[in-house]
């Protein structure tokens, strides 16, 4: 009888066990269908216009993590036209980029500085990162295919539920890679 009891037992932790793993699965491949989605959504707009909040985390060499928040504005044509500004986290800044010419503005330094940069976007956000060693916070999002930038990297997901983002009802998701942890809310519905 004891026996039966031990094996029943041991049955029934296999088989939780292999239901959450299912069940892990299952949302990790939800959380990379609605990533998925909303970078398809992205990249059918020949024009995007918006908003942002931004927080920004760094660790200094004392290990401290330090968040800089900002806002600001982008709008963007595809291919190759783009316009933000940033207030906050240090900094005022204006970007313009037509496809042939880089204008930067810092309003709170008055500093002005402009550099040919022939080409699309994407393009841009390469040289900026690989030539003068810029890279540009969350430009992934802005470049012709969002999901096959963002995923390469990436090593465990998660999908955390929903949450409200300034009265939008939103899918939280969460990344991991090697280097980097990133999070990104998704809008529900038509318009992810």
């Amino acid at each position: 009888m004891r026996s039966t009891r031990a094996w029943v037992a041991l049955l029934a932790v296999a088989t939780a066990g292999m239901a959450s793993v299912s069940l892990a699965r299952a949302d990790e491949a939800q959380a990379k269908s609605l990533l998925k989605g909303m970078s398809d959504y992205l990249v059918a707009q020949k024009a995007i216009s918006f908003e942002y909040d931004s927080n920004l985390e760094i660790v200094t060499t004392q290990q401290q993590k330090i968040g800089l928040a900002s806002s600001g504005t982008l709008t963007l044509e595809r291919p190759d036209k783009l316009h933000a500004t940033r207030i906050g986290g240090f900094a005022n800044v204006e970007m313009v980029f037509d496809g042939k010419t880089l204008s930067l503005l810092g309003k709170n330094a008055n500093l002005y500085a402009q550099v040919e940069a022939p080409g699309t976007i994407d393009q841009l956000v390469d040289v900026l990162r690989d030539k003068y060693h810029r890279p540009v916070p969350a430009a992934d999002l802005l470049m012709s295919d969002p999901y096959k930038e963002l995923m390469p990297l990436v090593t465990d997901v998660k999908d955390l539920g929903s949450g409200v983002i300034r009265g939008t009802e939103c899918d939280h998701l969460a990344f991991w890679t090697k280097e980097v942890d990133w999070q990104i809310w998704i809008a529900q519905g038509a318009r992810p």
